[in-house]
C-alpha cells in the first residue's frame, strides 16, 4: 500500500505514495521510476509469420475464385434457365382458398360479410384461413374501436352545442338516442373513410 503504480501506453511507472519516512527523522525524496514493457522477439516473429501466412492464403483463395467464376458462370446460367423452364412447365401450383366471416362486437356494425383469401404460396386452405383470421380480427377490432370513439365524439359535440344553445346538459332520451344512432353511425363511418383515403393518398404520393 506504500507504492503507487501507473501505466501509460507501453510505459509502467512506480513511485512511493509518501514523500517522507514514516518511522524516523527527515524526508527522503525518491524519484519516479519507469520502465518500458518490451515483448519477446520470438513471439513477435511468430505472430508476424502467422499474419503473413493468413494474408497469403486469403489472397490466393480470392484469386482462385475470380479466375474460376467466369468459366462456371455461363454453364450455370444455362442450367438454371433450363431447370426453371422445365419446373414451371411441370409444376403448376393450384391456388388455395380460405375465408372468414366478419363479426364485430358492436351489433350496429354486424352484417353478413365474408372475406376470402386466395394464395398459391400457402399450402392449404386451412393455412389461408388461419392467416386471414389473424390479420382480419386485428384490423376489425382496431376499426371498430375507431368507429365507436368517433360516435362518442359526435355525441359529445352534439351535447356541447345543446349546452351552448341554452338547453339542458345531460344524456339523450330513448327516442332521441334511437333517432340519432343511425345518423351518428353514418357520420362516423364517413369520417373513418375520409381518414383512410387520406392515408392511402399520402402513401400513393410517397411511393410515386
Amino acid at each position: 500500500g506504500l507504492v503507487g503504480a501507473s501505466s501509460q501506453l507501453m510505459q509502467h511507472c512506480v513511485i512511493p505514495r509518501f514523500g517522507y519516512i514514516l518511522f524516523g527523522r527527515g524526508g527522503v525524496v525518491v524519484s519516479k521510476k519507469c520502465a518500458y514493457l518490451t515483448p519477446s522477439l520470438a513471439w513477435l516473429l511468430a505472430a508476424l509469420s502467422m499474419l503473413v501466412v493468413v494474408a497469403v492464403l486469403q489472397v490466393t483463395r480470392l484469386l482462385v475464385k475470380w479466375c474460376c467464376k467466369d468459366k462456371r458462370a455461363k454453364p450455370d446460367r444455362a442450367k438454371d434457365r433450363s431447370s426453371a423452364s422445365s419446373s414451371a412447365g411441370q409444376e403448376q401450383k393450384t391456388p388455395q382458398l380460405g375465408y372468414i366471416k366478419v363479426i364485430p362486437a358492436t351489433k350496429a356494425l354486424q352484417g353478413d360479410h365474408t372475406v376470402e383469401l386466395q394464395s398459391t404460396a400457402l399450402k392449404s386452405g386451412i393455412e389461408c384461413g388461419w392467416w386471414l383470421c389473424q390479420h382480419t380480427t386485428t384490423q376489425v377490432a382496431t376499426l371498430e374501436k375507431q368507429v365507436n370513439m368517433e360516435i362518442a365524439a359526435i355525441k359529445a359535440l352534439r351535447s356541447r352545442r345543446r349546452h351552448s344553445a341554452g338547453g339542458q346538459d345531460g344524456e339523450d332520451s330513448d327516442s332521441e338516442s334511437s333517432s340519432c344512432a343511425d345518423s351518428d353511425l353514418k357520420e362516423a363511418m364517413q369520417v373513418i373513410h375520409r381518414r383512410t383515403l387520406e392515408g392511402f393518398v399520402t402513401w400513393c404520393n410517397y411511393v410515386s
